[in-house]
């Protein structure tokens, strides 16, 4: 039942699959990338053509170890970034739903309603940092759920660090990395020192 959902995403994904033009923005800075002129749209010209840099750096190493075509990367990643969000989605609702709930079925009615709009099947493959951003969502919903559940576990500083990529994942998504970080900070409010705090934020901010 929960493999349904990632199967449709990527029958779909594929059947609708594109690069919009946008997306060529990016395969143009990781093409500049590959001649080694930095994460430029023109040779020479210091300005930033793109949003998303962990975006940038996956599509720049997937082209540096694959003989898949560029866009046909942009194509494949994205698609399977954003499966791969949904799959997340699903483990994350089962880590909170085998705490209450115990052995019994998960049906997975929520995120059928994400997997049925039309916008989700165009943009799984769009070229853009779009799946991406699924997948890092999807992902912090699987740490603070597994987090969540186990009320005597402290977060870690690797999944203090994955909570705190969502300025490099899109500008846009620092915000949701500053929910996390307060709602994590304030869980642990009476059980943490003012070290432990510390070291906490310093890993949510480190890689941005």
């Amino acid at each position: 039942i929960l493999a349904v959902p990632v199967v449709w995403v990527l029958a779909v994904g594929w059947s609708h699959r594109f690069v919009t033009e946008d997306g060529f923005i990016y395969l143009r800075v990781v093409q500049q990338i590959r001649a080694g002129n930095g994460p430029v749209f023109n040779q020479g010209e210091r300005v930033e053509a793109f949003t998303g840099v962990v975006w940038v750096a996956v599509l720049s190493l997937a082209d540096l170890v694959t003989p898949v075509r560029l866009e046909w990367l942009a194509v494949i990643v994205g698609l399977a970034a954003t499966a791969g969000a949904v799959g997340l989605s699903l483990a994350g609702a089962r880590r909170l739903w085998s705490r209450y709930a115990g052995s019994a079925a998960l049906v997975p009615f929520g995120v059928l309603v994400f997997v049925a709009v039309f916008p989700l099947w165009t943009y799984a493959t769009s070229g853009l940092e779009t799946g991406l951003v699924f997948a890092w969502l999807g992902g912090c919903f699987w740490i603070l759920a597994g987090w969540a559940a186990d009320r005597g576990q402290r977060m870690s500083g690797p999944k203090a660090a994955v909570l705190g990529l969502g300025w490099l994942v899109r500008p846009e998504m620092v915000v949701y990395s500053a929910v996390f970080l307060v709602v994590v900070l304030a869980a642990q409010w009476t059980t943490d020192g003012w070290k432990q705090r510390a070291r906490l934020v310093a890993a949510a901010v480190a890689v941005p």
